[in-house]
């Protein structure tokens, strides 16, 4: 079976198509590996200045109207960059309480580098006024913020 002078071509036409279609996957599904560091930002939130007895939980026992109480915690960068923190409180039960108890630290913003530890007081001042309030309970978050400032 002889080909003739079209159908030559015609097959050169397709070997090059085809060897073009190969070369564009090829192109497209090359694969490779890479490495990186990554950055974590966290603390560690403790009732020793060791930092080994963590805090999960602070009992605030009973409270009087108009007056406020302290608790003294330990508070350290236990990751690989510096950090700032913010503070916030949420879950009140009752969510009335939130209208007569309030919240604060002595946190004024400085940069905490990693692996240092620091005290911190929060404090719980009740209302005057509270009313309706028999127990209460609340979250307390601290969020790490990473610092990227100036040293």
């Amino acid at each position: 079976m002889s080909w003739t002078e079209r159908e030559k071509a015609l097959a050169a036409v397709v070997a090059i198509v085809i060897i073009i279609a190969a070369a564009v996957v090829l192109s497209i599904t090359y694969r490779f590996g890479n490495i990186g560091s990554v950055k974590a930002v966290g603390i560690g939130v403790y009732w020793d200045r060791a930092g080994t007895q963590n805090v999960t939980q602070i009992d605030w026992g009973t409270v009087s109207p108009g007056s406020t109480y302290g608790v003294s915690v330990f508070i350290k960068n236990i990751k690989n960059t510096n950090i700032t923190m913010s503070m916030m409180t949420g879950n009140w039960v009752p969510a009335s309480a939130s209208k007569y108890l309030a919240l604060t630290w002595n946190y004024t913003g400085q940069v905490i580098r990693p692996g240092e530890i620091f005290p911190y007081q929060f404090r719980l001042a009740v209302a005057s006024n509270i009313t309706n309030v028999d127990t209460f309970g609340f979250d307390i978050t601290i969020t790490a913020i990473e610092y990227t400032g100036p040293s």
